[in-house]
């Protein structure tokens, strides 16, 4: 069906008595609108609807525009309103089957769902399984808004993200929006369309940026889809570097002089821990501004932390996407991305685990500096712990050199020991 043999029906639904009439914020108005039923075959999705974004973008860059005219694209979004939120599809699959539509959709004379994708969508797999020809319930606007981005981005905020309860969004989709709404808007206005502050839009520009020079770092340019679950690592990462960059505390943070390419280092480490696939309450020692919890705070620490990280990094040549694409011979970038991660965590990720888990065992005997009788016990379980067939040719020399430092710091606590005893 053509754009225009759509907008005639519509039309023509649009003059027909409705159902019912709502009022609705449109244009700067509290206007009323009558509510109709709309067939499902009248209406074209929102390829950038805010639920579904981040997996839009990650395609288009893989594959260029899609074109809800092609068959296979319009599958294609409805198998992405469906993997947003498979749970919650199944709960309102099982809602429209038992009690219909209770919330009513918008439409643009044109027929592009300004709210209501997710609902059209199951409307249409009910009518598969049991040919009983639901129609949509909405509203027509007055307006074509075919491929106007801005007015359908608009509309969707105000009528979506801007009131809709967000648990049932991906959480990445607010950054992304933010994004899109800044090519037409202000910050104050972005602010009251999605209902939040100007200072809190500023942080969900900000923390983008961060997401989008991790894509960067790792090669994955606009492949938002590897930001999923990763939100609250790069909201963590924002404030410490906010914490770090602030002149009037920057060094009462912290036990050294540290400049901005310590800032960079602490970053791109923070990043490859991300990639590993951490929770998040496991990688804030690494960087927060606490000295008690902190790599970064005790200069000893970070340096010997960020020294063997960045050993086991350069220990191994890692191919570029490209290089990997040619290898491997892929042509899916999604599936290349997490098999070129999956590798490189075989390859690093055991180590630099190990690293952190080495350095917060480190950190938590520094704050136990001042109990000798605890850290002494403990130094003398992990000695006992030590198996002697694994004592070899190979290890000999390093080993020989640990012992040597042991007995010399030993030697130092028991002269003062003695000091203390002769008092």
């Amino acid at each position: 069906m053509t754009k225009e043999e759509r907008v005639a029906k519509l039309v023509e639904i649009e003059a027909s008595e409705p159902l019912m009439n709502k009022f609705i914020w449109y244009k700067d108005v509290n206007k009323e609108f009558g509510v109709h039923q709309i067939p499902l075959e009248l209406l074209t999705y929102n390829p950038y609807n805010g639920r579904i974004m981040s997996m839009t973008k990650s395609f288009e860059k893989q594959r260029g525009a899609i074109d809800l005219t092609d068959e296979t694209h319009r599958e294609l979004i409805e198998k992405f309103l469906w993997d947003s939120a498979p749970d919650y599809n199944q709960n309102t699959l099982k809602s429209l089957k038992r009690y219909g539509q209770n919330e009513i959709g918008i439409v643009t004379k044109d027929g592009v769902i300004i709210d209501g994708n997710r609902r059209a969508f199951l409307l249409g797999e009910l009518n598969k399984e049991d040919d009983l020809n639901r129609k949509f319930l909405g509203i027509i606007l007055p307006d074509e808004l075919h491929q106007n981005r801005e007015e359908i981005s608009t509309l969707e905020t105000i009528y979506q993200i801007g009131v809709d309860d967000k648990v049932d969004y991906n959480p990445i989709e607010k950054y992304l929006k933010c994004d899109e709404l800044r090519e037409f808007y202000s910050i104050e206005q972005i602010a009251s369309l999605m209902s939040e502050s100007v200072p809190k839009i500023n942080t969900y520009l900000t923390i983008l940026s961060l997401m989008k020079e991790y894509l960067n770092y790792l090669g994955y340019p606009e492949v938002y889809t590897k930001l999923y679950k990763k939100e609250g690592h790069f909201v963590d990462l924002n404030n410490y570097l906010n914490s770090y960059s602030k002149s009037a505390t920057k060094y009462q943070l912290v036990d050294w002089p540290y400049s901005d390419q310590d800032i960079l280092d602490l970053k791109k480490i923070y990043f490859d821990y991300i990639r590993l696939g951490l929770p998040v309450s496991n990688t804030r020692a690494i960087g927060r501004p606490n000295k008690m919890n902190s790599f970064f705070c005790h200069n000893e620490v970070w340096s010997g932390f960020k020294a063997k990280h960045q050993e086991t990094l350069s220990s191994y040549k890692e191919l570029t996407l490209d290089e990997f694409k040619v290898i491997n011979k892929g042509s899916d970038l999604e599936k290349l991305t997490i098999e070129r991660d999956d590798l490189w965590g075989e390859k690093v990720g055991h180590k630099i685990l190990n690293n952190l888990n080495y350095y917060n065992r480190i950190l938590e005997d520094k704050k136990n500096s001042d109990s000798p009788t605890e850290l002494l016990t403990r130094a003398k379980g992990t000695i006992s712990l030590i198996e002697t067939k694994n004592l070899n040719e190979s290890n000999k020399a390093e080993l020989s050199v640990l012992i040597s430092d042991i007995k010399l710091q030993l030697s130092e606590i028991e002269s003062h020991i003695l000091l203390f005893l002769k008092d």
